[in-house]
């Protein structure tokens, strides 16, 4: 196809919204957009090129398939040997595993599902994973698998309409999933191909379609200067809590998609505009800034442990622009030589599948051996080990109700655990992470203590649970198995409930940038909003104490341990390999952050606990915390293993604290 100065032009728009909202430079917090901008560009390209080649009798998957290996691999190499050698100097084992899987899924070209199963794109962790990037280069591998096979059928087969019709509804098949995503897995809707194909199909559609149909000087420029301003509104005006992708991404990809059209005219003054010299020379640059730009980033980041001020981020963007100007020069241009035979085209796929088979093994025995233990202190593989140690009743004894309630390993203490229970532990994660402490005091005690919890659910009676918009039906059938339980006990019981109490009253984590996500109501309403949330909470609670005392059961309810925005595993990892104090502020949360994340749960529990003689409130943060800090670690030893679970270790000492945990007896 005829070379389009316009398109280099509207691919350094692209990359410069990315680099420069990646970056937080001020008036771009929308600039992520210029990744949907590539992808229409991208269906547009391709389909053109493999278009141009069936009208020429030279269509050939096998060429089409050259030129996408010469055109992505030979950049990417130097990315990912940078990224490795800083990886093993900077990260920690745990991080460095986890790198060594970012390497082997983007290998492979699957980085997109693998990042899907971690923390959003938008979140704070996501900011220092220096392949985050490749998800994109996954999505546009996944569609040119399938999309060269689609199109020659559409091709031999299909008359001009029907072409139109199936490739009109394969589009809004595709933005119709990601709206459905976006209203209960936003992740989902971000980085699964299925949910993104519709915007490479705007640009197939555009090549198919209407490159015959050349606008006129005028109406090309207002086509143009229409698709700028879309862009331009979705650059300036979105953020991280938009609704993104499915119908607000209709606002870029449209954008692109008609100044690709409008620029079919070469005389108007948006593609003169478009073609200039300094836009065309960046848009040459694009797929290399865009390779550079990420990890230079997310490494300046980690090393400094905070967000980049404004000139540091320009002296990124401005190493990044050096080192994708030589990687255009010495490394994208030599390769891009067209072959002479079909023979050195199957050689080129051949050296290039390879490549990636070598890359993908590094990352797989990069993971595999746990992220290179070898290379760091001793002291960090122990904390390490410790904070990844497992808990040896979660498999058993969190989850299905069915499972929990009947399993005899959660049941355990007194005469080997063979006597009536005691003790009945109830909770989500954030309980089920005590039970290990419990099972060693029952034991120790001589009492029976049992442990049934379960994923996400508040152990509240009389409420309906819901994440976005899903209501959590398992949550209503825990909590009657929790019931049975108590109502069938033929002693009185202390019943001990903990939970990550704060998220459910609020609607999410301490951190987290997203609105609102967890909301409960009254059993039968589904009305979610905070202010609802809020107040069945403290009514549901109230409820909940006195059903069990009622029984005769005694309550202990149990606060909440500090929430920390990062791992503290991975940040004192990080300050033991960059040679700095990890007992420093670092790695420590303020203790007025806390307080004033918890404040409204935790006084609702305190004040609760004590209008009933039968219950009592005991707080972690009496442990973990002094007046000005809470600390990750309990003397010398990490507690967490995450953000906000202790490990085994760490709850043991925890609960060695409290005298109430280590009777058995309750209040």
């Amino acid at each position: 196809m005829k070379y389009r100065a316009d398109i280099d032009g509207l691919r350094a728009i692209a990359v410069l919204a990315v680099v420069f909202y990646h970056a937080r430079i001020p008036g771009f917090s929308g600039g992520y957009v210029g990744v949907d901008v590539f992808f229409v560009i991208s269906g547009f390209l391709i389909t053109s090129i493999l278009v141009a080649a069936y009208e020429n009798d030279s269509y050939s998957i096998v060429e089409f398939y050259d030129r996408r290996i010469r055109r992505i691999i030979p950049a990417l190499i130097p990315v990912y040997l940078f990224s490795l050698v800083m990886a093993a100097m900077l990260f920690p084992p745990s991080v460095m595993a986890s790198f060594g899987q970012s390497l082997l899924s983007s290998g492979v070209f699957i980085s997109n599902i693998i990042f899907y199963g971690e923390d959003g794109y938008f979140a704070a962790p996501s900011h220092e994973k220096p392949l985050l990037h490749t998800w994109s280069l996954s999505v546009e591998e996944q569609f040119y698998i399938v999309w060269p096979l689609i199109l020659i059928g559409l091709l031999r087969f299909c008359s001009h309409r029907l072409k139109i019709v199936l490739t009109a509804f394969l589009a809004i098949l595709s933005l119709g999933m990601a709206e459905w995503w976006l209203g209960g897995d936003p992740s989902a809707a971000f980085f699964l191909f299925p949910a993104r194909a519709w915007e490479l199909l705007i640009g197939c559609s555009i090549a198919l379609f209407l490159t015959d149909r050349r606008p006129g000087i005028h109406v090309a420029s207002w086509i143009s200067v229409s698709g700028l301003t879309l862009i331009a509104i979705a650059i300036y005006y979105f953020d991280d809590t938009s609704r993104f992708p499915g119908r607000y991404a209709l606002l870029p990809c449209l954008g692109a998609g008609l100044l690709i059209y409008g620029g079919q005219n070469e005389t108007s003054w948006p593609n003169r505009f478009l073609g200039s010299a300094g836009l065309v020379g960046i848009g040459l640059l694009s797929y290399s800034l865009y390779l550079w730009h990420w990890p230079i980033l997310a490494f300046g980041r980690y090393y400094l442990d905070r967000a980049l001020e404004i000139p540091e981020a320009l002296a990124c963007i401005g190493a990044s622009l050096l080192l994708a100007y030589f990687s255009l020069r010495f490394v994208e241009r030599p390769f891009r030589v067209s072959p002479k035979s079909s023979f050195e085209s199957r050689r080129v796929i051949a050296v290039g599948v390879l490549t990636l088979v070598v890359v993908a093994l590094t990352g797989f025995n990069i993971e595999r051996r746990g992220g290179w233990p070898g290379r760091v202190p001793e002291a960090l593989v122990a904390i390490d080990r410790y904070a990844n140690e497992p808990s040896p009743l979660e498999s058993a004894c969190h989850g299905s109700p069915e499972n929990t309630a009947t399993n005899p390993k959660c049941v355990f203490g007194g005469a080997g655990g063979k006597h009536d229970v005691d003790v009945l532990l109830i909770g989500d994660s954030h309980g089920n992470h005590f039970s290990p402490v419990l099972q060693h005091l029952a034991a120790r005690d001589g009492y029976t203590a049992q442990t049934m919890t379960t994923n996400s659910c508040l152990p509240l009676f009389g409420i309906w649970q819901y994440r976005k918009q899903r209501r959590l039906t398992g949550c209503t059938e825990y909590m009657a198995a929790v019931w049975r339980i108590l109502s069938q006990s033929p002693r009185p019981l202390t019943v001990i409930i903990a939970a990550r109490w704060s998220i459910h009253m609020q609607g999410f984590g301490l951190g987290a940038s997203q609105p609102p996500v967890w909301f409960i109501s009254e059993k039968g309403s589904n009305i979610r909003t905070p202010q609802n949330s809020r107040r069945v909470f403290g009514e549901a609670l109230i409820a909940t104490i006195k059903k069990i005392t009622l029984l005769g059961h005694k309550v202990i309810l149990v606060g909440q341990v500090p929430e920390f925005v990062s791992d503290p595993q991975v940040c004192i990892g990080k300050e033991i390999m960059l040679g700095r104090n990890p007992d420093a502020k670092s790695c420590l949360i303020e203790r007025k952050i806390v307080d004033a994340h918890f404040e409204g749960s935790k006084n609702i529990l305190a004040t609760v606990a004590s209008r009933f003689k039968s219950a009592q409130f005991i707080d972690p943060l009496l442990k973990m915390c002094d007046a000005s800090f809470c600390s990750p670690m309990l003397g010398d030893v990490i507690a967490y293993r995450d953000g906000n679970h202790l490990n085994p270790r760490g709850a043991q000492l925890i609960g060695d604290y409290f005298p109430v945990l280590n009777s058995g007896k309750g209040p």
